[in-house]
């Protein structure tokens, strides 16, 4: 008489094989996926115009145009406040000709470092951070300047 195999002992025999059978394709290498290419960059922005904009007795929150270490202009930088619990948060979008860089760091007007969370265009896939210098004019002691030293890598799509 022939034994009947329960539905656990199915279940538990099925699942065996099919992790077994993935982990032989895994050694012969037809289920592991290509590693993402990365390729890392530093870049240096100044921006000229760095200035507080914003209503009379309001907030104000800096903005100003970028250019490169030629002095050629290359895109815009502007910052919004982003309310938290704790001393606040600022999200810098960077606008540059070949797609836009987003990152958050503290709300300061001070030299702070921020972290890249997102982009597009050429800067999709991006991470890293920069670190701001920020002198803005409007400000007791402002020049109008703010020096940014990117640090990225680009990681290529996966399929």
């Amino acid at each position: 008489m022939a034994t009947r195999a329960s539905r656990r002992d199915l279940l538990v025999g099925g699942i065996g094989a099919i992790a077994a059978g993935g982990a032989v394709a895994a050694v012969r290498g037809v289920v592991t996926p290509d590693a993402p290419a990365t390729a890392s960059a530093s870049r240096r922005l100044t921006s000229v115009d760095w200035r507080l904009v914003g209503p009379v007795g309001g907030q104000r929150l800096p903005t100003g145009s970028l250019v490169d270490e030629t002095g050629r202009a290359v895109g815009h930088i502007e910052t919004s406040d982003l309310a938290t619990s704790g001393t606040g948060t600022h999200l810098h979008r960077i606008r540059l000709s070949d797609g836009t860089i987003t990152a958050v760091g503290p709300s300061t007007l001070a030299d702070a470092e921020f972290t890249v969370v997102g982009g597009t265009g050429h800067y999709a896939h991006t991470t890293g951070t920069y670190r701001i210098q920020q002198s803005p004019h409007g400000h007791e002691w402002g020049d109008g300047t703010a020096m940014l030293d990117l640090i990225l890598s680009t990681h290529e799509a996966t399929r």
